[in-house]
């Protein structure tokens, strides 16, 4: 934790995906982590499985207003899709949901978000398989907070024999970003995806 202040608290920067987020996680999350898959920090992790890969990664998504102009907190969600396929992992195997509520949040909202959830996943060809609902008591969150994890199979990949998945060499083949109806989807959902606001919760 070099060059961190002594009585350090997490600050708004520290989720916005820039030098302080990096930071945090550097010094927090990886202090002890010598897993080459973590360590490489990308938008998900390639799994040796068997004589193949298995591609997973998880994001959490916090947003205000949870609906906007084009778009809301449940289609974010869908994003998930998007960084496995900046993985050159567009063969979507399914996805997992859990939902943290604040007590007092409208039930009407909340099937709002699950169908724009619903409506994104066949977008994109995938489905949501299983997840977690929690709630939480008034005023200890904002609403709600959703986070959403993604496994995939990568179409075609190149790497070079190495002792470590940190020194490998990963190059997705051309028809894993172009050259299935699975790419396609997932293109599609990533054009659609709306620019959300800015405001972090």
């Amino acid at each position: 934790m070099t060059g961190e202040r002594t009585g350090a608290r997490v600050e708004l920067a520290h989720g916005a995906g820039g030098r302080a987020m990096r930071s945090l996680i550097e010094s927090v999350f990886l202090a002890e982590v010598t897993d080459p898959e973590a360590l490489a920090m990308g938008d998900g992790a390639a799994i040796p499985f068997g004589d193949r890969w298995l591609v997973v990664t998880t994001d959490a998504h916090v947003v205000v207003p949870i609906f906007f102009p084009g778009g809301d907190i449940g289609r974010l969600s869908s994003r998930v899709v998007n960084d496995l396929a900046m993985m050159g992992a567009c063969d979507v195997i399914a996805l997992t949901s859990s939902v943290v509520v604040e007590e007092g949040f409208s039930i009407e909202s909340l099937r709002r978000i699950h169908a724009s959830m619903q409506a994104a996943c066949r977008e994109a060809g995938t489905r949501i398989v299983t997840g977690d609902t929690k709630v939480m008591r008034k005023g200890e969150i904002d609403g709600v907070v959703l986070s959403t994890s993604g496994s995939a199979s990568p179409i075609a990949w190149c790497a070079t024999p190495a002792s470590s998945a940190a020194t490998r060499s990963w190059s997705p083949a051309p028809s894993a970003i172009t050259g299935s109806p699975s790419s396609a989807r997932a293109t599609a959902s990533a054009s659609k995806a709306t620019s959300a606001p800015t405001s972090p919760r």
